[in-house]
């Protein structure tokens, strides 16, 4: 499927799925939904929407990037303290 087909057949869909619909009473009217529940929109404050944090760009789709976790976190980690004393809260990942 090439990429104009694709947005052609998922465009209604994804508008479909972002309508102003209460799931639960209990969740604000607008929020977004992360893997540890719902965050309120006006709680996330100033947001890095599409970021890649760590990945390996140009390698084959289809071969697992193995990475080394403490040259990873000293290499990221300052960069995300800088964000954050920047006033970020919030970081949108795309990408392992």
């Amino acid at each position: 499927m090439n990429r104009r087909s694709f947005i052609h057949l998922a465009t209604p869909l994804i508008l479909y799925g972002c309508g102003n619909r209460k799931i639960n009473k209990k969740e604000p009217e607008n929020f977004i939904m992360t893997v540890n529940g719902t965050v309120a929109v006006d709680a996330m404050g100033l947001t890095l929407t599409h970021e890649h944090l760590f990945s390996i760009f140009g390698l084959d789709a289809e071969e697992k990037p193995e990475y080394n976790i403490d040259e990873l976190e000293s290499t990221v980690l300052p960069f995300l303290q800088q964000a954050k004393s920047a006033g970020c809260k919030t970081i949108i990942e795309f990408g392992i």
